[in-house]
């Protein structure tokens, strides 16, 4: 038995996702590496006894991106039918002429995922191998990565798999060359004559992945044989480290934030302030990687710093920063609100409404209602309810009161408890009683015939926000959800 065959073996019973496998996809390009990995599984499969035998699938995506790509293909249909094998071949309609690798590996595990779910797979199986791993940490390093990204190519894995018909899908995902060496494939390619075809654009100097191939590897290698497999140990400790903070964050998750209706989030200042100055790091870094990231796609490197520096903030409770492309975290008291720049820009509608009927509901919106009504017209049951009550003196035949959006500078009447009056102007009220400023908009004031307002709807307090000047009572104004009328 080769090495090679003795070590993918040997990984493959480390682990139990194997033996829960029954249906497995090959993701084969029909390069040397996933042709030998090919070949493996086909041998290790006829060495187990029947009834424990995994159905193969093959799976090959050109993405067209090279004149003899079409001959990649043509390779994995003839081996696919030579061993009798079921196999699947697309292809790229529409190549990304930008960020072509992103774009090409999205548009390939879609593929993946179209035929896990048409074949009822539960594992998908690739060829990456231990170089892989080492130019995809440099690559990261170089560019900027976080905790979740140095931990490089894990070799066994759950993934969500999102179909051409945004159909997810939850599969397990195992690579059993994670531990092993380029060139211990190539020697196996050789020695077993398995045919394969060579990207010419493996050499091409233009791509980073193949610069840290040919220039970086072989320089750190130089420096130590063992770079390599001691990069895949402090991978595997990367990877165990951050396994259990994300255990621990998705139980401490539901008191630290949640997300809103239209993507935007929410996190809870005092609840992230009781964490330690490290764990706060790392859940913001896993909140950014496991959460954000999927609708934001890439972010700002210091952004951890950032939405800390706005935890941490007392002086100035309502802050804005930048943290994404279009994506802003804004501070307003307890809460941080996480949601794209243009989002609420519009401002409020400076709409208003005459109430020009007694004993007649208003409709603000959906959920609020208002109106003024003769005191004999409101039953006691109603009243049980109420949100706010102002009695009217009304001497003329009609209602001489305007609801209106808030402007600057309305100034609101208060009183004291010794009976005393005094006034103040609601933008310093609402400041006060720490109303977020993306909700201040929303606000209407009550306003009388003298453009005296009586009140803010809905109220902002507990406490009677108005003072009654008149000494006779006619009417009263009264406002309340809509769900609580009858």
């Amino acid at each position: 038995m080769s090495d090679l065959l003795y070590n993918v073996k040997q990984l493959l019973n480390e682990w139990p996702e194997w033996f829960k496998s029954k249906r497995i996809l090959l993701a084969v390009s029909g390069g040397i590496d996933s042709m030998v990995l090919l070949t493996i599984m086909l041998q290790i499969n006829e060495q187990l006894p029947k009834e424990e035998r995994k159905e193969l699938i093959v799976a090959h995506f050109n993405h067209r991106l090279r004149e003899d790509s079409d001959q990649d293909a043509q390779l994995v249909k003839e081996y696919s039918q030579k061993y009798k094998l079921t196999y699947f071949i697309s292809h790229w309609d529409k190549p990304a002429s930008v960020n072509v690798e992103a774009s090409a590996r999205d548009a390939r595990y879609q593929f993946f995922g179209d035929v896990m779910v048409k074949t009822n797979s539960d594992t998908l199986m690739t060829a990456h191998h231990l170089n892989d791993l080492g130019e995809t940490v440099l690559m990261r390093l170089i560019r900027g990565t976080s905790l979740r990204g140095v931990r490089g190519i894990r070799s066994n894995y759950q993934r969500i798999l999102t179909t051409s018909t945004k159909f997810s899908k939850s599969v397990r995902v195992l690579r059993p060359f994670s531990s092993t060496k380029k060139e211990k494939i190539n020697e196996y390619a050789k020695e077993h004559h398995i045919p394969f075809n060579e990207d010419q654009t493996n050499t091409d100097m233009t791509y980073m992945r193949n610069r840290m191939r040919y220039k970086m590897l072989p320089f750190f290698e130089e420096e130590n044989p063992q770079f390599l497999s001691n990069l895949l140990l402090l991978s595997e400790q990367l990877e165990a480290s951050y396994d259990a903070h994300f255990t621990q964050y998705l139980q401490k998750e539901p008191e630290l934030l949640m997300q809103l209706s239209q993507g935007r989030w929410l996190l809870y200042v005092p609840k992230f302030l009781e964490l330690s100055d490290d764990l706060m790091q790392i859940y913001l870094a896993i909140f950014l990687e496991e959460r954000l990231i999927h609708q934001i796609q890439s972010y700002n490197k210091a952004a951890v710093k950032q939405l800390e520096q706005l935890i941490r903030q007392t002086d100035a409770p309502n802050m804005l920063m930048n943290i994404a492309n279009n994506w802003v975290a804004l501070r307003e008291y307890d809460y941080i609100w996480i949601q794209p720049q243009d989002y609420g820009v519009e401002e409020a509608e400076q709409s208003e409404i005459k109430i020009e009927q007694f004993n007649h509901w208003y409709e603000l919106n959906e959920q609020e209602l208002a109106g003024v009504f003769d005191i004999d017209a409101i039953a006691t049951d109603l009243k049980k309810d109420l949100y706010v009550e102002i009695p009217l003196s009304l001497t003329e035949g009609k209602p001489s009161i305007t609801l209106r959006h808030r402007k600057n500078g309305d100034t609101l009447t208060l009183r004291r408890p010794d009976g005393t009056s005094y006034h103040k102007k609601v933008s310093r009220i609402m400041i006060d009683q720490k109303i977020p400023k993306s909700k201040r908009e929303d606000y209407w004031v009550i306003e009388n015939h003298e453009g005296t307002i009586l009140g803010m709807l809905p109220p902002i307090s507990k406490d009677k926000t108005y003072i009654n000047l008149e000494e006779k009572q006619t009417h009263v104004f009264i406002y309340q959800k809509s769900e609580n009328i009858s």
